[in-house]
């Protein structure tokens, strides 16, 4: 294998894999407090793609279960988010489910724009610090989320379908 080959591929893995959001091993919040907001209900779609259907359904009163449905192969993955406020900043809390019991967190600053569009900012995995308390990943978020280094670039758009 050539010098120029190996080089080309490392270049390209650090394309495929930059953009990735945070996984933190603890939630913004130990527990979802904040009631789910009946206007995020519904059936979604990201507005320049249309790869994925998105449900959003009440899992219970502060917890929302979403259904991830592939356009093309009609595969379904599960998740499970929970809205955290840091100084009136919505951020969603959302994990896979999965028969370990174990959870990894990804983060995202909410973004309402009125009952049908909402945008979510991933919190960038550029951030080396792990947080073993929700107490150190909030006061940590909370030094931080005004600046530019936090999210990654691209905010996704998201528009109510049904």
């Amino acid at each position: 294998m050539n010098k120029s080959y190996v080089i080309l591929l490392l270049c390209g893995l650090s394309i495929l894999f930059a953009g990735c959001p945070y996984g933190a091993d603890v939630p913004i919040d130990k527990e979802p407090t904040i009631p789910i907001d009946k206007t995020l209900l519904g059936k979604w779609e990201n507005s320049s793609a249309s790869d994925y259907t998105y449900y959003f359904r009440a899992d219970d009163a502060n917890t929302y279960r979403i259904s991830k449905i592939s356009s093309s192969t009609g595969d379904s993955t599960v998740y499970f988010a929970f809205e955290s406020k840091i100084d009136n900043v919505s951020f969603i809390n959302i994990y896979e489910a999965n028969e370990f019991g174990s959870k990894t967190y990804y983060l995202y600053k909410l973004t309402k724009r009125g009952t049908s569009k909402i945008s979510m900012e991933e919190v960038t995995d550029n951030i080396d610090e792990k947080f073993d308390t929700s107490e150190e990943l909030k006061a940590y978020l909370a030094k931080h989320q005004h600046l530019s280094f936090l999210f990654n670039k691209d905010a996704d758009e998201y528009v109510r379908m049904d």
